[in-house]
């Protein structure tokens, strides 16, 4: 009797001893469904997952559904990390299940969204712009209400981003026929159109707002960005920023209000002098390369440095010259800036009016410090420019 008690005790402390041993089952992660498109590959991680032991896991992925005509399948099942492609838009469920070598985990679920790279926001960012007619655009009169269902941003002429009240989010100015906007960015993923209260609500001929280009620029280096407007047959407009929400057009004494049919224009300090120069592009007539000051004025230096273009066939220039305009005259859409043989000087590139110039997509001047021979270059005209010191 007397080894009962020690006997009981030893009982005792084996059960503890084996309870305290048993293993406890690992825990799976299979990670937050990862941002997935359409086409590209998507690498999940089970790098979560855990073991309270502290063993060595080993894991199995499987891909449980995925949309109807999927061939997706996941490469390194057996990883922590393993991945896919989606081969089409929608919903793939992955399951991940690890094992410490003594027991397997609960299986735990990560559902893949892919989805397509652009969605649609307009209408619930508030930039639908004006809805027209194409009675209204026929008849070119303001309807009634400035306002019709039916065809939207009907007109539009252009638009271009910019930070214009340096609050650390993209605003959006809209060119339209009926009527240019300025969108505020609310930072909220929508918009508020302000563009009266800032002062840049553009009206044409007829009450209507004329469509046209426009671009983003801090010309005067004021730390906010301007605004150059375009309104095709009826000049331009160089709106500086106030820098408290407003602009005033300063296109008269800064030397930019006289160009007409302008079509399209580019911000670029082609002279390297630290403040931006503009070139206007032209539908009918030539083209300009405003040379900026650094007062606030600009001059157009086209003619000497031979930006004008003459891409027009010569039954066009004679008809231009009937109505009193040049006849070695451009015609072209849009200027674009670039360094396209890395000299660290800007080229200027222009996009020429395909129906006016049908002949002259297949030509362009290079105008290097050597002259070199008209040879076509992208449908377009490209201008060289070098420093000054190599030009001596």
């Amino acid at each position: 009797m007397r080894y009962f008690p020690v006997l009981a005790v030893v009982v005792m402390l084996t059960m503890v001893a084996c309870g305290g041993s048993a293993n406890e089952p690992p825990v799976a992660d299979a990670g937050t469904p990862p941002t997935a498109f359409g086409g590209y590959p998507v690498q999940l991680d089970g790098t979560g997952s855990s073991d309270e032991d502290g063993d060595e896991l080993t894991y199995a992925w499987r891909m449980l559904a995925k949309p109807e005509g999927s061939q997706a399948v996941l490469s390194g099942e057996a990883t922590a990390s393993p991945s896919f492609t989606p081969d089409v838009l929608g919903e793939f469920v992955v399951s991940l299940a690890v094992n410490d070598g003594e027991s397997p985990s609960l299986p735990d679920y990560v559902t893949v969204l892919a989805r397509p790279w652009f969605t649609d926001a307009t209408e619930e960012a508030g930039v639908g712009g004006h809805a027209m007619t194409w009675e209204a655009v026929r008849n070119f009169a303001a309807p009634p209400g400035g306002m019709f269902e039916g065809i939207q941003n009907g007109g539009r002429g252009g638009v271009s981003w910019a930070d214009y009240d340096n609050d650390g989010d993209w605003d959006l100015y809209s060119t339209h026929v009926h009527g240019n906007l300025l969108y505020r960015n609310n930072g909220d993923g929508t918009f508020t159109d302000v563009a009266e209260d800032a002062g840049v609500d553009v009206k044409g001929w007829n009450g209507w707002y004329m469509k046209g280009g426009s671009q983003w620029g801090d010309y005067d280096g004021d730390g906010d960005q301007d605004l150059y407007v375009l309104k095709r047959n009826m000049g331009s407009l160089l709106f500086r920023n106030n820098g408290d929400g407003t602009f005033t057009d300063v296109a008269e004494e800064a030397g930019v209000q006289t160009v007409k049919k302008a079509s399209g224009s580019a911000w670029g300090d082609y002279d390297a002098d630290g403040d931006l120069d503009l070139a206007v592009a032209c539908k009918w007539g030539v083209d300009y390369l405003f040379r900026n000051n650094g007062d606030g004025t600009f001059i157009n230096v086209a003619p000497e440095l031979d930006v004008a273009q003459h891409l027009l066939k010569k039954s066009v220039a004679v008809e231009l010259e009937g109505k009193g305009q040049p006849a070695q005259s451009g015609s072209s859409f849009q200027p674009f800036w670039f360094d396209y043989d890395n000299n660290n000087t800007l080229d200027l590139f222009f996009v020429p009016n395909v129906a006016t110039s049908l002949w002259g997509l297949c030509k362009c001047w290079l105008i290097c410090a050597v002259i070199l021979s008209i040879r076509p270059i992208l449908f377009g005209c490209l201008i060289r420019f070098f420093p000054i010191s190599r030009l001596i």
